[in-house]
């Protein structure tokens, strides 16, 4: 079974600092807190990253130059299409390369889930072990995609449960494959 969650249903939040907007694509929280976040970025200035202790982040720059995530060890690259995992409680500085960005996040318990992301141009990309996972989201980033014929905009994300028989990215587009698989 696949749904279809379109950009206009997302949760939009102002950032505590103002540097920039959350839109909340989906969570799952159980009694202790979160488990798991997906949502899409606008960072619009620099400054410091929200702190989630316990939680491990992946984060992909969908749309600018990137980001330079500078901590009291070093600095993350985080450039265009690459996803970057780090501790959600890292002290992290934010630092813009060339003006605004978009990216995606994925905050996650490792304790209860393990998520990984990759980048899709085609619909050859789709890793080898894509049937191994529990759940999967693909987000569309750029052009046309279908899965089981129906058609994910730029800018939403497809929840399914299983391989979609037939999943076409179309020649210029480009999208996140997120893979979600509780641990027991």
């Amino acid at each position: 079974m696949m749904r279809i969650v379109s950009s206009d249903q997302f949760r939009t939040s102002r950032w505590k600092n103002g540097g920039g907007l959350t839109h909340e694509i989906e969570k799952e929280e159980d009694s202790l807190g979160l488990v798991w976040r997906l949502s899409v970025a606008e960072v619009a200035s620099d400054g410091p990253f929200s702190s989630f202790p316990g939680l491990t982040r992946i984060l992909t720059v969908i749309d600018g130059a990137g980001l330079d995530l500078v901590h009291a060890d070093g600095t993350i690259n985080a450039l265009p299409l690459t996803p970057v995992r780090f501790s959600g409680a890292l002290p992290v500085e934010g630092r813009l390369i060339g003006g605004k960005i978009l990216n995606f996040n994925a905050i996650f318990d490792e304790a209860k889930v393990r998520i990984s992301v990759a980048v899709l141009r085609s619909s050859d990309d789709f890793p080898s072990d894509f049937e191994a996972c529990g759940q999967f989201v693909l987000y569309c980033i750029a052009g046309e995609m279908q899965i089981e014929g129906q058609c994910v905009a730029p800018g939403d994300a497809a929840f399914f449960d299983t391989n979609p028989n037939r999943a076409i990215i179309s020649e210029n587009a480009c999208a996140l494959l997120v893979m979600l698989q509780k641990r027991s």
